[in-house]
């Protein structure tokens, strides 16, 4: 697993940790390193508990916990990162957690939100695509695909992946409509 630039760094480059908390953040980003994110996600849930007001410790906490798989209780902790400055990797994992958990208008919240503040991001293109398809918005869906910026962005082989995702939504949804008109 590649860690983004800036996902846990270490305490020292974080103004806001704690500093009794430090040894722990440090050792967390290490779990992460080498995939053993339950035991990642054990150190930062306990570092939030501890610290429930420090941001850096949140979003650590968020991404690991999203990247674990842990999706709900991801989404759960991120509802309030709407309009809050999110780094990068962090906001990443909480639209992808809001996502996968159905919460649909928060991932859109998010995915937008990312693609404001991060514009040469393509997760957060793909994502809003992705989010829009599922709420079976599919022609708002192709037009960020089709978008130029999207298209500066996001690699040919991403996009065409992206348009088959929407693709397929849609051919399930119209199979669905089909069934229920029998």
């Amino acid at each position: 697993m590649d860690v983004e630039p800036g996902a846990f760094a270490p305490p020292a480059e974080r103004a806001e940790s704690p500093p009794a908390a430090g040894e722990l953040r440090e050792k967390s980003a290490l779990l992460v390193r080498e995939n053993r994110l339950d035991e990642a996600v054990e150190i930062l849930g306990n570092l939030h508990t501890q610290f429930p007001d420090d941001q850096q410790v949140l979003f650590d906490y968020v991404t690991a916990l999203a990247w674990a798989g842990r999706y709900k209780r991801a989404a759960d902790l991120s509802g309030g990162f709407a309009g809050l400055e999110v780094p990068e990797y962090a906001l990443a994992a909480a639209a992808q957690s809001q996502r996968h958990s159905g919460r649909l208008a928060q991932a859109e919240i998010l995915y937008r939100q990312g693609a404001a503040q991060y514009a040469r991001s393509p997760d957060f293109l793909a994502g809003l695509a992705l989010t829009l398809a599922e709420a079976g918005r599919f022609d708002e869906a192709r037009s960020v695909l089709e978008n130029a910026d999207t298209a500066a962005v996001l690699e040919a082989r991403t996009r065409e992946e992206v348009a088959g995702y929407i693709n397929n939504r849609e051919a399930e949804s119209a199979a669905k409509s089909d069934q229920i008109s029998v």
